[in-house]
């Protein structure tokens, strides 16, 4: 099963070719080849190059593969609707399913990995206009993260309501939220902050998107990003 992944909420191109392949543990994604370019929201500029580069890199027709996976968001407005957009015309293209993936319970998933001991999650994404992305993910006992909360779009001091023990700021940039935070004097002693390299957190990512894609169902033609908020066009209509 190969796949090809497509992350465009941040304002990171991240494009991953990945497989599953089986071994003693279990069948496990496999990352064939990834690219992740800071692109500055730029990414129509890159998208196609790079899926063209990792089809060619590792020799995978389109026939060979089985599916396409695309972030729904939240994230960047405009790079949300390029990363779709093309998700969907490759789709329909090659005639293989597309399936809608959750970038902000991926940052949570890879956190979780390399924080065993935390019990609450709380992955971030820069929203502009001093507002951040979030939601809150709670560890059960058999260590499954359960949203607590559903996906926000608040100013750093109303983050504050979740004051809980073993909490983990996560995800893209986390430092951002930690310094407005910093700097109006209200960041909590009792929350850790954790961000991966770039390379090492598209890796991660990658594998935690392939997971996702067990469990997903195939999205219509007419899909569209998970948006929390009117963009700029939409508001200045009203």
């Amino acid at each position: 099963m190969r796949t090809l992944l497509i992350d465009t909420s941040t304002e990171i191109l991240l494009v991953i070719l990945a497989e599953e392949q089986a071994t003693p543990e279990g069948v496990k994604p496999v990352i064939l080849s990834l690219r992740y370019t800071k692109t500055g929201l730029n990414h129509a500029q890159r998208i196609l190059e790079d899926l063209e580069a990792l089809l060619e890199e590792t020799e995978t027709a389109p026939e060979q593969l089985t599916g396409i996976g695309c972030s729904l968001g939240p994230g960047s407005f405009t790079g949300l609707r390029i990363g779709l957009c093309t998700a969907k015309g490759l789709a329909e293209g090659w005639k293989i399913p597309l399936f809608g993936l959750d970038s902000l319970r991926a940052m949570a998933e890879v956190a979780a990995l390399v924080q065993p001991t935390a019990n609450y999650f709380l992955p971030v994404i820069d929203a502009r206009k001093g507002r951040f992305y979030g939601q809150i993910f709670q560890k059960n006992t058999e260590g499954q993260l359960l949203p607590t909360s559903s996906p926000l779009d608040l100013l750093p001091s109303e983050y504050l309501r979740w004051q809980k023990e073993n909490l983990v700021l996560c995800g893209y940039q986390p430092q951002l939220l930690q310094e407005r935070l910093v700097e109006q004097q209200k960041w909590p002693t009792n929350w850790a902050i954790w961000r991966d390299s770039p390379e090492g957190q598209g890796v991660s990512w990658a594998k935690t998107l392939v997971h996702q894609l067990s469990s997903q169902e195939s999205l219509s033609p007419w899909s569209g990003p998970k948006y929390l908020r009117p963009s700029e066009a939409e508001e200045a209509k009203t």
